[in-house]
């Protein structure tokens, strides 16, 4: 199976959804103080959630494969 992170973390309200890759659907939810109690826990950070070997245009999703 294949996901989607949607992170929204610079956000007065942050989310970190987790979508299923093929219907969309929402995995997994957190939302504001949810997102801040992990950040400030250590459970989950920033660079934990790049891929260092894709691009930035990859990360952004601007680079679709045909």
């Amino acid at each position: 199976m294949k996901f989607i992170l949607n992170l929204w973390l610079e956000q007065k309200n942050p989310l970190i959804q987790l979508l299923d890759a093929v219907t969309g659907d929402v995995v997994l939810q957190w939302r504001r103080d949810k997102v801040f109690t992990l950040l400030d826990a250590g459970e989950i950070c920033l660079e934990d959630l790049v891929d260092e070997s894709l691009s930035p245009l990859e990360r952004l999703g601007l680079v679709k494969e045909f």
